[in-house]
């Protein structure tokens, strides 16, 4: 859990501060994986909001993102 917060947090303050996030795609797919198995337990305590749709061929951190809630296009 700790892991896909770590990317995940990562990116809301990269992108808070107009900056990216370097995610290598091994470690937003492993960030993947580990936010899935958590995902609807999340969601039911309110932490995550509902999946945002990304392309079928969105990048690994972009699913991620997306998979939390998250809008990978959100800018400040």
């Amino acid at each position: 859990m700790l892991f896909d917060e770590l990317v995940l947090h990562g990116w809301d303050l990269a992108v808070a501060t107009g900056q990216s996030l370097d995610c290598p795609d091994d470690v937003a797919r492993a960030a993947y994986d580990a936010t899935a198995r958590s995902a609807e337990q999340a969601r039911e305590m309110g932490l995550f909001g509902p999946p945002v749709e990304v392309p079928t061929r969105a990048s690994e951190l972009d699913r991620v993102l997306a998979l939390s809630g998250r809008d990978p296009r959100w800018t400040p």
